[in-house]
């Protein structure tokens, strides 16, 4: 029985958790991969788009390559 009010099995709650779930991947250190969510086009800037980044990360000055139209 585990209970947040009493603190009952808390202990051994959480070192199962530390036991059974793996650590998080360092993500970062990989190729860039994201999704695009949407894209639309702003008269003052251009098009924008709202990206899902999955693996890697983008910089300010990074060129991205959409693979659908290879630009």
């Amino acid at each position: 029985m585990i209970s947040a009010k009493t603190g009952e099995g808390i202990d051994a709650l959480m070192e199962r958790i530390v036991s059974d779930i793996p650590a998080p991947i360092d993500h970062k250190k990989k190729n860039l991969e994201a999704l695009i969510i949407d894209s639309w086009f702003d008269q003052y800037v251009g098009v924008v788009s709202l990206l899902r980044i999955v693996n890697g990360k983008i910089s300010v000055g990074d060129k991205i390559k959409i693979m659908s139209t290879q630009k």
